[in-house]
Order: C-alpha cells, then structure tokens, then sequence
C-alpha cells in the first residue's frame, strides 16, 4: 500500500509539473532509496547480532556458520529451513521484503498494459496455480537431499518461499492504494458485522488446514477495512481501535 501510493503520488506531481514518466529512470530511483532505506540498518544489526551479542553469534569457521551470514547477508536466508529464523528471527521479513521489491516492476509493467483490475485477477490466478507447484517442488528438493544426505537441500524451501507466494496480498494493499488516491474512496467500506465475521473465518479456518486460503483471504480482508477506516476515520477512532 505505502510503496505503490508512493508510486501515484511521484507520476501525479510529475503530471503537475508538465513532465513525462520514464520508467527506467523510476526504477533505478526506487531501486537506490530503497536499498539506503533498509540495507545500511539491516548490515549494522546482523554485524552485532553475528559477532557482537553473546547469545546468538555465529562461528563463521564453520560452514553453518558461514552459511547463516552469508544467506543472511545476501538477503536469502528464507529459502532454507535452517536459515530462515537463523541468528535474529526478525530478519526473515526483510528479505521478503526486498524480493518483494525486486518483483514490483514487474507489476506495474503489467499494470501499464493490463490495468490494475486484469493485473490483479491475472496475479491471482497465478498464485492459485502457483501454490499447486510450490510445496511439492520443495517436498521434492528436500527428498534428493535427504536421499543424498545434504542437509543444503534437505531444508530447501525456495519456491514456497519466492515472493511470487506473497505476491496477492501486496496487489490488496495496492489496489486500496489506487481506490484512496483516484477515487478517495474506500474498497471494502464493511460494518463492524463484517469485520467479525472476517476474524471468526480466520480462528475457524486456522484449525483446518483444508481451510486455511480462506483464513488467509479473511485476514487480509480485515486488516483492509482497518487501514480504511483508519485513513478515512482516523480522528473518530477510539483508542482501542486505534491499537
């Protein structure tokens, strides 16, 4: 939602100034800021928590150990069960992060041709077919490497882990981010019932697994009416509502 409001935003401003979008340029703007937004902190807090912090410092004379830095430092360390929680368990989310971002001009290349509407519908029917192929490709990886005895492979989770898995909750959150910035309307606009009943779908479909897109689509869903309601309401938000 940020990312691509910032995206509006940039091409609008440049539309009021009487200047033309140029794509190349864009990414490489965008590609720089983020790079010097995330990566500069990220680097300090992996040094210190690789060999300064008692508690979770690596041996890199090992080849675990160099291993975790390495994934860690490249920003991969998701794609294996070994590395995925590996030195500061928060650091997962940054390399989805970044790859994430890595696949956003892709996005908006589709978006420039299709709309976002086709995009979205095109990335959701994607991920559907995706998600067929993702478990069973890694179940398979990791069998070669149990047979094989290499442990590298044995907790190989990579393409479960491609941000093309996440990808239709980024399209949500810019989807909202074109309906607020066009139309300064909502895209949900649901009552408090809804809202419950969003929640009561997540807790019921999280003890099945069978069941679990439709907690997964239900959360989304929730968070959407609150991000809404706190763009639009913010000043008429309870505290409550508000945490």
């Amino acid at each position: 939602f940020c990312i691509h409001l910032s995206f509006l935003k940039y091409v609008s401003s440049l539309e009021n100034q009487g200047l033309s979008f140029d794509f190349k340029t864009y990414i490489k703007d965008f590609v720089i800021r983020r790079l010097f937004r995330i990566y500069p902190a990220y680097l300090v807090a992996l040094l210190f928590f690789s060999f300064a912090y008692p508690l979770t410092r690596i041996d890199m004379g090992t080849s675990t150990g160099s291993f975790q830095f390495f994934s860690h430092l490249f920003l991969v360390h998701n794609f294996s069960k070994q590395s995925f929680f590996g030195i500061n368990p928060a650091f997962w989310s940054i390399a989805v992060e970044v790859q994430l971002y890595c696949i956003y001009p892709l996005f908006l290349i589709l978006r420039e041709n299709l709309k976002i509407a086709k995009t979205t519908l095109l990335i959701f029917i994607f991920q559907l077919s995706y998600a067929q192929l993702d478990w069973d490709l890694d179940r398979q990886i990791n069998e070669i490497g149990k047979n094989l005895h290499i442990s590298i492979l044995e907790s190989s989770q990579i393409f479960t882990q491609l941000p093309f898995s996440f990808w239709p909750t980024w399209i949500i959150g810019a989807c909202l981010a074109e309906k607020i910035f066009f139309e300064n309307k909502k895209m949900l606009n649901v009552s408090l019932k809804y809202k419950l009943f969003f929640l009561l779908l997540y807790f019921v479909s999280s003890q099945y697994k069978t069941f679990y897109i439709i907690g997964y689509y239900s959360i989304i869903l929730l968070l959407v009416s609150f991000i809404e309601d706190y763009i639009f309401y913010e000043k008429q938000l309870t505290l409550p509502e508000n945490i």
